[in-house]
């Protein structure tokens, strides 16, 4: 039963049906949590935060990325938090853009945390591709707190990352990034 909630919300994900998904969603972190099982609850965390994220409901994706990392740490082995770290600190970065942001300051210094966490844990795999997306969003991070000449170099250092992995649709998003910062 969980495996197929887990396709139909992702349907319904993949088809735009937001609504549908996240009640999905949520029947399915239900299930699971009978199990009592860090890993899939942290997915289920992050499923949710992620539906959340794309709906530009930050406030509901940073409770649910919380969840999802809590869980993640209990996971022994685990690969996936430095990705659950790269999807907090875009949920943080989002949030703190927002017009109802009270310390904006406060959520990217969270968001540069988070990423940085992220980058090292990619960097202890070595994993070259996901260095390069990290150094890009922490770029990110660096533009919206204007430290320009920081953001740079991160962006110079992911592009070389990328370019020598040859992961040409990442590349051309850092490409753009730092073409905006230079406008």
């Amino acid at each position: 039963v969980s495996d197929a909630l887990s396709y139909v919300m992702s349907d319904y994900q993949q088809l735009g049906v937001l609504d549908s998904a996240i009640t999905t969603a949520r029947e399915l972190l239900e299930l699971d949590k009978l199990s009592g099982d860090a890993d899939l609850l942290s997915n289920d965390y992050n499923n949710i935060a992620y539906i959340y994220m794309g709906n530009k409901q930050y406030d509901l994706a940073r409770e649910f990325i919380e969840k999802a990392i809590d869980m993640e740490k209990q996971v022994e082995g685990s690969t996936r938090l430095a990705t659950r770290y790269g999807i907090a600190s875009e949920i943080y970065l989002n949030l703190s853009k927002s017009e109802a942001c009270t310390d904006s300051n406060a959520l990217r210094q969270q968001a540069l945390e988070f990423i940085n966490l992220s980058y090292r844990l990619e960097e202890s795999g070595k994993d070259t591709l996901r260095m390069g997306r990290r150094l890009s969003q922490k770029a990110d991070v660096l533009v919206a707190m204007s430290q320009m000449s920081e953001a740079e170099r991160e962006y110079v250092k992911a592009i070389d990352y990328l370019e020598a992995v040859g992961e040409r649709h990442s590349l051309g998003i850092t490409y753009l990034q730092l073409g905006t910062l230079y406008l």
